[in-house]
């Protein structure tokens, strides 16, 4: 009896590849009686490849499990192959999908899910840790009697796909260098990504008295390269392939998610997953093989490194005089080159100059169809807020959870988290998902705020974002002002902020993984207000400006990005009260908008600035929020 077949995923490689291998390979082929494609893009071109070999695509709705279900029903398929999919909510669609599967009673059911997921730490790895929560729901269907797909069910474990090594094709084939953030001392196991499709192809088409081959159902197969290598073991695999001498770099986390970024048309999340098998490897705990299952099922031998990159050989091969980069001070660049070459060779430096082949600042992903709304989405950031109990604070600190935060930290003085426990609570409530953690500080006192600092680090797990929005402001004419009370605006003011960016911009170097940070300046700092009589205000708001500068300067080298806020007269309680009426009058005349701003308007350019796209070229920058006061 021939086995009706239904894939998912099947405009991602793994889906596809699958799909194909049943369709066009005659050993498979013959076992097949139907295949359906689902999938989120029908209007990709592997779909339409897939149907001139003879599959029947459905596009995939996830949101609506009946519908789900419904669709798996109507393919009347026998066998599901579930592959999650490249999307942001991959975790969730998979989940819905494993239910549909059970409620449209689908017998046989493999699941392709990731080798090193047991190994991985919720706090350093949460998205490849996701997949034992996966895991445990597909298999909980194991003896259900309520539905058939727990007769079944199959888990293969893949490792990491060598594939993925094609981000960096184009740093191989122009300098001869391959960059990993992998370190030097520990191993891993890269696998043919035709390697699983042909282990999924066999257990899909597998018979037994039950359903699958009695030897397959029930198991969790887990599947990795033939080979353990390190970095520069990997680079002499591709040489022995090539015929050439490459070599291996290991580079930060930081510049890999940025060679990633613009190298694939990868979205954040999948990348995520490629950064957390790296850190992974960083710990030592890949350094194992595991090819028994392929070779019981197949009855064949896993890809070799060298086989892989034969395979791949146009795209890692190196363009004849392509400048090498300088190993161990010595250049790896060929002394006679044509002018076709020197051609070759200034393409390259101008592609090194371009937006997204600048590794340490790079941020921009070379896909310029992405949707412009996901260009303000803050992905798997932690934020710590000085000043963070204040109105302007915790509005921004809304704003940012709800564009994707998935931790924060508040720091203020104990009387002003007091005042805004409620509005704390609040966010606690409306982001139950989140971390939203309080502490006591001084923004002036550094040597509590570095202890802040790490305690912070350990919550979160990585501190991405700062925002300065501690502050005071007197109004004190200037022959009257004391020494105190000056010295204090400037400490918190601007010795604060600095302390703050210090504290945290140590962790961000750190990390390899740069950041964003935030300093709320001021008007005050662009000019002297009017009618207040503010020297200290307006002097420590004007350092803050050029401070912001300073770090900017010095800190993009690590993937940093500095900006700041100036706002206008803001609407909040330091602007409150009756004796505060004629003032504010004054302002609303000398403004084109004849009024004061909201603590909401500043949250645009607060996300615009946190955000990894939205504003990835914008550094040293300061944001005016004032209804046009400058104007005037």
């Amino acid at each position: 009896m021939s086995r009706n077949v239904c894939i998912t995923s099947v405009e991602g490689n793994t889906g596809f590849l699958i799909a194909e291998l049943l369709l066009s390979d005659e050993n498979f082929s013959k076992e097949i009686g139907t295949v359906h494609g689902l999938t989120l893009n029908p209007d990709a071109q592997r779909c339409k490849d897939l149907q001139s070999l003879g599959a029947t695509i459905v596009p995939h709705r996830p949101g609506r499990l009946k519908n789900v279900a419904a669709d798996i029903r109507d393919t009347k398929a026998d066998t599901l192959c579930l592959v999650p999919p490249a999307s942001r909510d991959k975790i969730d669609i998979t989940a819905e999908m494993i239910e549909a599967a059970k409620r449209a009673n689908v017998p046989n059911v493999v699941f392709l899910s990731a080798a090193g997921c047991d190994l991985a730490e919720r706090d350093k790895q949460p998205r490849l840790r996701e997949f034992i929560h996966l895991e445990t729901l597909f298999l909980s269907t194991k003896g259900d009697p309520s539905s058939m797909t727990g007769h079944c069910p199959v888990v293969i474990r893949a490792g990491f796909y060598a594939e993925n090594l094609l981000a960096y094709a184009p740093q191989a084939k122009e300098e001869g260098y391959i960059p990993i953030p992998i370190g030097r001392e520990h191993k891993f196991p890269p696998v043919a990504l035709g390697d699983v499709a042909l282990l999924a192809a066999h257990v899909l088409t597998g018979k037994g008295k039950n359903g699958l081959n009695d030897k397959h159902r029930g198991q969790l197969m887990t599947l990795t390269g033939p080979a353990l290598l390190n970095g520069d073991e990997l680079a002499r695999a591709a040489s022995e392939a090539l015929g050439t001498d490459m070599k291996f770099e290991d580079i930060s986390e930081y510049e890999a998610k940025k060679v990633l970024r613009g190298q694939t048309d990868t979205d954040d999340s999948e990348i995520q997953f490629i950064l957390e098998y790296y850190s992974l490897v960083r710990e030592g705990k890949t350094n194992y093989v595991a090819t028994t299952a392929f070779r019981d099922v197949t009855s064949d031998e896993p890809q070799q490194p060298a086989d892989f990159f034969r395979s791949y050989s146009e795209e890692f091969g190196p363009k004849k005089g392509a400048k090498r980069r300088k190993v161990d001070g010595k250049s790896a660049s060929p002394s006679n080159t044509s002018c076709a070459d020197k051609d070759a060779m200034d393409t390259a430096r101008r592609d090194r100059l371009s937006y997204y082949s600048n590794a340490s600042t790079g941020l921009i992903p070379r896909d310029q169809h992405a949707r412009a709304a996901s260009s303000f989405e803050i992905q798997s950031e932690r934020k710590r807020i000085t000043g963070g109990a204040g109105m302007l604070a915790l509005a921004s600190a809304r704003a940012l959870l709800e564009h994707g935060l998935s931790g924060i930290v508040l720091l203020d003085l104990p009387s002003a988290l007091q005042k805004g426990d409620a509005e704390i609570e609040s966010l606690r409530n409306d982001f139950p998902s989140a971390k939203i953690i309080t502490h006591q500080c001084d923004v002036t006192d550094a040597a509590g705020m570095q202890d802040i600092a790490e305690k912070a680090k350990n919550e979160l797990g990585e501190l991405n974002i700062l925002c300065c929005f501690a502050g005071i402001v007197n109004c004190v004419a200037a022959e009257d002002i004391t020494v105190e009370q000056w010295r204090r605006v400037i400490d918190v003011n601007t010795t604060g902020s600095w302390i703050a960016a210090q504290a945290v911009g140590k962790h961000m170097i750190a990390s390899g993984r740069g950041g964003k940070i935030v300093l709320v300046a001021s008007i005050s700092g662009h000019r002297v207000n009017y009618p207040q009589p503010q020297i200290a205000y307006n002097v420590s708001k004007a350092a803050v400006l050029h401070m912001k500068n300073s770090l900017a300067a010095e800190w993009t080298q690590y993937g940093i990005r500095v900006n700041s806020i100036s706002p206008g007269y803001m609407d909040t309680v330091l602007n409150e009260g009756e004796d505060l009426a004629p003032w504010r009058q004054i302002w609303a005349d000398r403004n084109p908008m004849r009024r004061m701003g909201s603590p909401q308007e500043l949250t645009g350019p607060v996300v615009f600035l946190c955000s990894d796209i939205g504003g990835s070229y914008i550094n040293g920058a300061d944001i005016v929020v004032d209804g046009g006061g400058l104007v005037f």
